[in-house]
């Protein structure tokens, strides 16, 4: 399994933000789903191709893949 190297593990703090919008959108409790959520976006992080698409929308198809 892949780590975060401290570039990727700064580019998740930066937009973790996104957990929260991600969340809001789909009427899902913070309590409950924070955490799935979280490992989506670090799934992100780590998989992201800068020349297919913006990372909100790469990070909401992650973390929308977790929850399910």
């Amino acid at each position: 399994m892949r780590s975060l190297n401290d570039e990727r593990k700064e580019f998740v703090a930066q937009n973790h933000n996104l957990i929260y919008a991600f969340l809001h959108a789909n009427k899902l409790s913070v309590e409950d789903w924070y955490d799935i959520a979280a490992i989506g976006l670090c799934k992100a992080a780590l998989s992201y191709d800068t020349s297919k698409s913006r990372f909100s929308t790469y990070a909401y198809k992650c973390m929308w893949n977790e929850v399910k």
